[in-house]
């Protein structure tokens, strides 16, 4: 099949438009007729999981990974940078995603540099070796590069809360990524490059995943419009 040519102008190939179809047939993004409230407060007819649908449906999370690591790739080749891509998970929904990633790059060597993966805490380590600390791990720009993950954004506030632990961890946010699976289009990914990340990627965005359902039949195609009329009513930057 051809590709497939998103409104942000990505071509859409036949493992991404595969990607999408089982990502809504898990229920990894959802269309609603009736609108849902977010966390944010806003309404919204389009919700992104990225929880027990993606870690119970291990065929749709190795592609995520896969996806997620072919354009770390294609961000680290374009660079030259060699070091072992290093993922930080934002608590909790990230942590499968993390380890996922890690074990996918491990078993079919996508990114050629042994990615691996650090856990970030959801409350600050109260005893033990670590105590007082948020990373299971510290920084170490010269051997990795690392990247704060999470799957999807909005406002960007969980981002901004896992950057600021990071800081206080010892790491400067100068040396770190931050990348998401999804961008929902609403202002999140311009805060998280105003938080000072060396650089800011998201794999896919709200509009485009909506336009090429509908492209390949998966969704009706009114919904593209709806969608786009939802992401300019809802903008937090």
């Amino acid at each position: 099949m051809a590709l497939v040519t998103a409104p942000s102008g990505k071509d859409f190939d036949d493992i991404d438009r595969l990607l999408l179809r089982l990502g809504n047939a898990v229920g990894f993004i959802q269309w609603y007729d009736k609108g849902h409230i977010l966390a944010s407060g806003h309404e919204s007819h389009i919700y992104v999981e990225g929880r027990e649908d993606t870690t119970q449906n291990p065929g749709f999370l190795s592609l995520a990974c896969w996806k997620i690591l072919k354009d770390v790739m294609d961000i680290m080749g374009g660079e030259q940078d060699f070091r072992h891509p290093r993922f930080i998970g934002i608590p909790h929904a990230a942590y499968g995603w993390t380890s996922a990633i890690t074990m996918v790059d491990h078993f079919s060597d996508i990114t050629h540099r042994q990615a691996c993966h650090l856990v970030m805490r959801a409350s600050v380590k109260g005893h033990g070796g670590r105590e007082g600390k948020w990373v299971a791990g510290k920084p170490n720009p010269k051997e990795y590069r690392d990247i704060l993950f999470d799957n999807v954004v909005t406002t960007a506030g969980s981002m901004k809360v896992a950057a600021k632990h990071l800081v206080e961890d010892g790491w400067k946010l100068a040396d770190v990524d931050a990348m998401v699976f999804v961008d929902r289009q609403q202002g999140g990914l311009e805060e998280m490059r105003r938080v000072g990340f060396h650089q800011v990627h998201a794999c896919y965005n709200l509009l485009d995943i909506a336009y090429v359902l509908g492209e390949i039949g998966v969704w009706p195609k009114a919904v593209t419009k709806k969608i786009e009329q939802e992401i300019k009513k809802n903008q937090f930057a």
